[in-house]
């Protein structure tokens, strides 16, 4: 099969020229569809990976390459107007966007590649989150990217390659909190595809979820440990969140973690999620206690239990130390 033929200047003329049409097309279908107004800001992608994670739970789209188009122009024509990106053609690449560093560095971003990403991979390639590493990576340089577990930042396609041995570094905390709700559907969407259909975020939901953390999961999905602590985690802060009147918080020593009244409304108690979510992982069919509707069930007694004597003061420190 013969290579295709490179792009004329005027083809790739015309090509960049269609790029807002086709980004403003996405924004029509969403208000039309999910009632949402995307307006090019960096929140707006948040919203965007809520709908892709809401509207395609288990596979991509059947016009997928159509959503690729429209959704890579909406999220470089974002870049463009926040980061004052600039459309250019490649021959090994095709259709990319270029920025500049502080000291003219020039930085690469394929974002029809990444919305590829995000809905093969899910939200462990959030749109978002590639806007903020190019964002921060632009204002700070590609050294203020650089931590333990990362060998490179590769601007082709915002991807950070990690060395497996080591932790990967934290997304940023404001990034990470707003995409709670869909990394909590993403759970949802695998636990679907694990023979548990229609999780909603009920209590009841949580102690079907700890038998199906019983069973050999595994060896049935394609997720590994730490992506399920993620997962499973985002899914009991957000039950919590829906049920108990809590929210998403982030503080520097505890980090995302949720915070919800209690005794009344008298007191504060604050959780991490993941954290409780690996001991349920690892202790599954082992020790009730550690389940998590038993853990809900704790949360739900100290948010309807009599303002805190010295014992329950002491219980509520405990349950903050988990």
């Amino acid at each position: 099969m013969d290579d295709p033929q490179p792009l004329t200047d005027e083809q790739i003329r015309e090509q960049i020229a269609a790029f807002p049409a086709a980004a403003d097309s996405i924004v029509s279908v969403t208000r039309k569809l999910n009632g949402v107004e995307l307006d090019y800001s960096r929140e707006s992608l948040v919203e965007l990976d809520r709908i892709i994670s809401e509207m395609w739970p288990e596979k991509p789209p059947a016009m997928l390459e159509q959503m690729i188009l429209g959704m890579g122009a909406y999220l470089g024509e974002t870049m463009v107007r926040n980061l004052g990106g600039q459309w250019v053609y490649e021959q090994d690449y095709g259709f990319v966007i270029v920025l500049k560093g502080q000291e003219g560095e020039e930085m690469k971003s394929l974002p029809m590649n990444r919305v590829h990403k995000r809905f093969v991979n899910g939200m462990e390639d959030s749109l978002s989150f590639f806007y903020d590493k190019f964002e921060q990576a632009q204002k700070e340089g590609l050294d203020s990217i650089q931590g333990p577990g990362i060998r490179k930042f590769d601007p082709t396609d915002g991807s950070l390659i990690y060395d497996g041995n080591e932790e990967a570094p934290a997304a940023d905390p404001e990034s990470f909190m707003a995409a709670m709700p869909a990394m909590a559907q993403e759970c949802v969407r695998v636990a679907g595809e694990l023979g548990l259909p229609g999780l909603d975020y009920s209590p009841r939901s949580l102690a079907e979820l700890d038998r199906m953390l019983e069973s050999d999961w595994e060896n049935l999905c394609d997720k590994s440990g730490e992506e399920m602590e993620l997962l499973v985690g985002a899914y009991l802060g957000q039950t919590v969140v829906e049920n108990l009147g809590a929210k998403w918080e982030h503080m520097e020593d505890l980090g995302v973690h949720v915070e919800l009244p209690v005794f009344q409304g008298q007191a504060v108690a604050k959780f991490p999620p993941f954290i409780v979510a690996g001991e349920a992982i690892e202790l599954a069919g082992e020790d009730a206690d550690s389940s998590l509707f038993s853990f809900y069930q704790t949360l739900r007694s100290q948010v309807a239990a009599e303002p805190p004597s010295p014992d329950d003061l002491q219980d509520l420190q405990d349950l903050q130390d988990f």
